[in-house]
């Protein structure tokens, strides 16, 4: 049966993306730096940048085998009408029904933003969560763990992996 994931990068201090981000308007409060600072660990395996036809290079080793085998399991993304609006294309309401159907076997990844993941944890419907928590503060923006109704969802440290970038946590649900 298939897993619904949450895979996305967080800064230190508890945000998914930084204060004031849209793409009309990178220069805005440095959130475009801030953002690539956040996500460099992705942006410079050789999985991502060669399945994104970024060209040849990157790092390879155990996060790029991770970026790999994280991108492979995936038959369907989910994401919220924020991550639309910077340029992806928007799920309807019934999101995770179709998604569903749409993945088969393999499993669903809910992309963000932090509004969606936080229903889908209210839901109870989140089955990992694959957090890269990056050396970065944003001290504003959109925080992941708010609005969480009580008791919130259990989950147990599955894998812990140190990166350059990043330090990558996996979550499973108890």
């Amino acid at each position: 049966m298939s897993k619904v994931f949450v895979n996305i990068g967080l800064s230190l201090d508890g945000y998914m993306a930084p204060e004031g981000m849209t793409m009309k308007n990178p220069g805005y409060k440095n959130w475009g730096a801030k953002w690539g600072a956040l996500m460099t660990w992705l942006l410079n395996t050789q999985y991502f940048r060669e399945n994104l036809k970024f060209g040849p290079g990157g790092e390879t080793g155990p996060v790029n085998d991770l970026v790999r085998t994280t991108t492979e399991r995936i038959g369907a993304n989910i994401m919220g009408k924020r991550m639309f609006d910077q340029g992806e294309v928007a799920w309807p309401e019934r999101a995770l029904v179709l998604a569903r159907e749409s993945a088969g076997s393999r499993d669903i990844r809910i992309a963000g933003g932090a509004d969606v993941i936080q229903q889908y944890l209210n839901l109870g419907a989140i089955d990992e969560l694959e957090i890269a928590l990056a050396p970065v503060f944003f001290g504003g923006g959109r925080r992941l763990f708010e609005n969480l109704r009580e008791p919130g969802p259990q989950f147990r440290i599955d894998k812990v992996l140190d990166g350059s970038a990043a330090t990558h946590l996996r979550y499973v649900r108890q």
